[in-house]
């Protein structure tokens, strides 16, 4: 639908989001929707969250979503917050219901439908959780009350530590049947060992997205044994290195996309009250990744080319600097040769010449 004057803003707020589906996935379901609604990405840090949520007020903007680092952050202003965000600290949906802002999270349901998805259930399971985020905490909080069994949280001793072991302590508490530890991600060997215990591994970090794609917080290959299941809530790029690793030692791997369908699903719920077309969703988005794949893979093809060429004219042009400079030089030296040359010349005429004038006065004599 083409914008109008009664065009209602949605958007994303958190960095980076240059990456991200959201708008493609929710404008999608506007226009199908036939809803004059528009979504867009906006890049926001940390330190920016008030301000933004300020622009959300001054906009009316009907909803957003929240993502890294503005989760946590974003709760001191809102005006309600849902029973879950409260318990889980962090808010991936603000809906603005006639000028008062609620906070809701979906990322933990999203988390649990897509493995789901995926045959893999967490009740009963063992999870070893990386990092102890926004996101990370919806999963814990979600992953209990789907009967995990156990959570083993990983993350640096840095301004979350704190925080997520108040948190593990209060879902400790609220689910005295299940276990739930946090540990330091730089204890490779506690990490390694919790590992080799558990049923599933999640990433829930930045690590694996741009960037930081080329990176994995797993350096161990053979902690990746073919009962364990690797997950990620990156999705771009849809295979994380970490998924890629895994699935080379044959693990089954579950990337972020299908989590960020079904946490959008529940989100588009709260906004419009209608039901997305998860599967279509899905299949336009894996189509949209797939053909990004294609265009970023020719444009790393036509830079290769375009450096290639370069080299070769920088190299030709070399040749024929190396070139002209000998032809000068041989220039030079031709100039030189017919200059001796014709001092030479010279020379033989002046003598010839005097040869000539003294064999006259020979001949009066």
């Amino acid at each position: 639908m083409e914008i109008s004057g009664k065009t209602r803003l949605f958007g994303l707020i958190g960095s980076p989001v240059e990456h991200s589906k959201s708008p493609a996935m929710y404008n999608y379901c506007f226009d199908k929707w036939k809803l004059d609604y528009k979504y867009l990405a906006f890049d926001v840090d940390k330190n920016q969250t008030a301000d933004a949520i300020q622009a959300f007020r001054t906009f009316q903007m009907m909803g957003a979503n929240i993502t890294m680092p503005c989760k946590q952050e974003v709760l001191k202003y809102l005006d309600e917050i849902s029973p879950a965000a409260r318990l889980v600290g962090a808010c991936n949906t603000i809906v603005n219901h006639d000028g008062v802002l609620t906070g809701y999270i979906t990322d933990g349901e999203g988390y649990i439908e897509n493995l789901r998805h995926e045959g893999v259930e967490v009740k009963g399971k063992k999870i070893t959780l990386l990092g102890a985020g926004g996101v990370s905490s919806a999963i814990q909080a979600q992953a209990l009350l789907d009967g995990a069994r156990e959570i083993a949280v990983f993350n640096k001793k840095d301004a979350f530590w704190e925080q997520a072991v108040a948190k593990a302590a209060e879902y400790q508490k609220a689910f005295p049947s299940q276990k739930i530890t946090v540990y330091d991600m730089d204890d490779t060997e506690k990490l390694a060992a919790e590992i080799r215990t558990s049923d599933i591994l999640s990433n829930a970090t930045r690590v694996g997205m741009h960037p930081l794609e080329n990176i994995s917080i797993i350096t161990d290959h053979s902690l990746f044994r073919k009962e364990l299941v690797v997950t990620d809530v990156v999705y771009e790029p849809e295979k994380t290195k970490l998924l890629q690793d895994a699935e080379a030692a044959g693990c089954k791997t579950v990337g972020g996309l299908g989590m960020l369908i079904y946490q959008g699903a529940a989100a588009a719920k709260l906004y419009t009250g209608l039901d997305m077309p998860v599967a279509e969703v899905k299949e336009k988005l894996t189509s949209y990744y797939e053909e990004r794949h294609h265009l970023e893979t020719e444009n790393q093809e036509l830079k290769q080319k375009r450096h290639q060429i370069s080299e070769q004219i920088s190299s030709d042009q070399q040749t024929l600097v190396d070139v002209t400079r000998l032809i000068s030089d041989f220039e030079r030296q031709i100039d030189l040769y017919t200059m001796e040359s014709q001092q030479r010349s010279e020379k033989k005429e002046e003598t010839a010449s005097r040869h000539s004038e003294l064999e006259s006065l020979k001949a009066e004599a």
